[in-house]
């Protein structure tokens, strides 16, 4: 299974890496908040195990991918 890393990467491709970079650490940040219970990384990487299962289907998955990043 893929990393939350690179999905985020997969998602991010050809867009401006500092700015994804950045992106991605305020993610990891906002899901780590303690107040999440459950939108939380845990969440995220259980969404993302769903993506893995239907990858082959999807027409967009970029647009998927960022949509479950931003949820």
């Amino acid at each position: 299974m893929a990393s939350l890393e690179d999905r985020w990467e997969e998602a991010t491709s050809g867009f401006n890496s500092e700015v994804c970079e950045t992106w991605f650490t305020k993610l990891q940040e906002v899901y780590s908040e303690e107040k999440r219970t459950y939108h939380n990384l845990d969440s995220l990487r259980e969404k993302l195990g769903h993506y893995n299962d239907i990858e082959g289907q999807i027409k967009n998955p970029r647009a998927l991918l960022l949509a479950i990043f931003f949820q």
